[in-house]
């Protein structure tokens, strides 16, 4: 009885990985959907500037989605990735960034805009920042 109730809950948290995957999905596809030839190229074309002696990167990415946080802006960044060897390699994917509001109103940021990225995969934090100019 006991490993029926372990299987159960076993099952249970893949079909719940399951569910959050698929939506994280159909967000990126509309996001993606959202994008006019124009902005596709330019994020597949964008150069990869790797920082020497690091598993680190400099890219550019678009910025897909704002939403404000009161001191701080949560951005939806999309970039192409051409170095991260998995399912979304290839793609464009979309990295999530919180930003100071004041950094935000400063660069005047806003929807499709373009911002360069300093993404650094084995971080736990900070993974994909944006590098400002």
């Amino acid at each position: 009885m006991a490993g029926i109730f372990v299987v159960g809950i076993v099952v249970g948290f893949i079909i719940i990985v399951f569910i959050l995957a698929s939506k994280e999905n159909k967000h990126l596809d509309m996001m993606v959907s959202k994008l006019n030839d124009e902005q596709k190229n330019k994020l597949s074309m964008t150069d990869v500037n790797f920082i020497e002696g690091k598993n680190e990167w400099i890219q550019q990415g678009m910025i897909s989605e704002i939403n404000d946080k009161g001191s701080k802006v949560a951005l939806k960044i999309l970039w192409f990735n051409r170095v991260i060897q998995n399912n979304s390699y290839n793609k464009i994917v979309y990295a999530d960034v919180t930003i100071k509001k004041e950094d935000f109103e400063k660069y005047n940021l806003k929807y499709g805009d373009f911002v360069k990225l300093h993404i650094a995969p084995e971080r736990t934090t900070g993974v994909v920042s944006i590098i400002w100019e």
